[in-house]
């Protein structure tokens, strides 16, 4: 945006500011303009603005944006939790409870201190879900919430899409000779068809991740030559808990 050169363009400019401003960063916007007027072209900007503590602003906001998304999705979420519930013949006394004790403060914590690092909206709600569905599990192990809420964030789709992947070779696993050989092999013979736009080199990457995070972990070494890693993959009980814990929920009416 350069520097007007009649009334009329100095108009649009002001009202191309007044526009900027009401969008996140806006004050950046504002404090730029003021400087320029000021110094136009000269001068260090950065420290006349005062750019570490509107980075510092910006940050805050960010982050009660996010609680604040965070907080309303948790709290939908548990409503669906209480109601199938009671459908279920749990007492209210019996929910109650599972708020009560030092075990939720620290899990709320937890997933609270996670949404200083992500702005999508999909992963905080993944938190949320995680919260929900740990109230209905009846199992809000501070340590365990953590963990699954550090992956939530970190976490893309694509890598929970091959999570899944892993997870139906687990659903159809058997002991017989042969069978997670087979079936990694077959994987990788229609992957491209299955992913078109996506490389075995990304999905390598994928699972790395997932491994890093004890989601999976490698079962068996191969020399399949379509195969991007060395190892046959399996899915472990983290990596089941997390899926549970990530999975939306239904409402009790529907």
């Amino acid at each position: 945006m350069g520097f007007p050169e009649n009334e009329v363009a100095a108009d649009n400019q002001r009202r191309e500011f007044e526009e900027l401003s009401r969008v996140p960063g806006g004050k950046l916007v504002t404090s730029v303009k003021n400087v320029i007027s000021l110094v136009p072209g000269a001068g260090p900007i950065a420290n006349a603005i005062g750019l570490s503590k509107l980075m510092m602003d910006m940050g805050l906001s960010t982050v009660e944006e996010n609680i604040a998304f965070l907080g309303k999705a948790t709290a939908t979420a548990l409503d669906r939790v209480e109601r199938k519930l009671g459908a279920e013949g749990v007492r209210l006394e019996e929910i109650a409870q599972r708020y009560s004790g030092p075990e939720f403060v620290a899990s709320i914590e937890a997933a609270v201190l996670q949404t200083q690092r992500t702005r999508q909206k999909t992963r905080l709600n993944r938190l949320a879900l995680i919260l929900a569905n740990s109230v209905e599990a009846d199992n809000l192990d501070p340590d365990t919430i953590d963990d699954l809420a550090r992956a939530a964030v970190e976490l893309t789709d694509w890598d929970i899409q091959l999570l899944n992947d892993v997870r139906e070779c687990e659903a159809t696993f058997t002991d017989a000779s042969g069978y997670l050989f087979m079936w990694w092999q077959e994987y990788w013979r229609t992957f491209p068809t299955k992913y078109p736009k996506r490389t075995h080199r990304a999905a390598a990457g994928s699972l790395g991740r997932l491994q890093s995070f004890g989601f999976i972990y490698g079962a068996e070494g191969t020399s399949l030559a379509a195969s991007p890693v060395s190892v046959l993959y399996r899915l472990s009980e983290d990596g089941e808990r997390f899926l549970k814990r990530i999975e939306a929920l239904r409402d009790p009416q529907e």
